[in-house]
């Protein structure tokens, strides 16, 4: 569902729109920006929801499609680096399990599957816009 509809926008930026209609998108543009500055868009369902403000497009499913994966398959891959990519920035990447000072076993080829993973899921969501 397209929730485009439903986006808030303060008055200060309705009445810069009405009394100024060729800037508006200017004024709606840094409303957007500062609504959602703070967020991350990291996990794939706050990815989706971010889109869904201007499209009503199954994100993910077109993803999916273009990948040649299941989108279910894609999101849990996403999951997978999001988490290791929070444990070594708000962990210090130790493994709890193991004595301290022990850090989660990573590779060249682990950090390059990712960066390419990630590449191939800009580029798909690109290529739907």
């Amino acid at each position: 569902m397209l929730q485009f509809s439903n986006a808030q926008i303060s008055l200060g930026t309705a009445r810069e729109g009405l009394k100024n209609p060729p800037d508006f998108a200017s004024y709606l543009e840094d409303e957007i920006r500062q609504r959602h500055s703070y967020k991350s868009f990291q996990q794939p369902d706050s990815i989706a929801d971010a889109i869904r403000l201007i499209s009503d497009k199954k994100l993910w499913q077109e993803v999916g499609n273009i990948m040649g994966r299941t989108d279910k398959d894609i999101k849990q891959e996403l999951k997978i680096i999001i988490d290791r990519r929070n444990k070594i920035a708000h962990e210090a990447d130790i493994d709890p399990t193991l004595s301290l000072g022990n850090r989660w076993g990573i590779d060249k080829i682990m950090v390059g599957d990712a960066v390419d993973f990630i590449e191939e899921v800009v580029d798909s969501i690109h290529s739907i816009f």
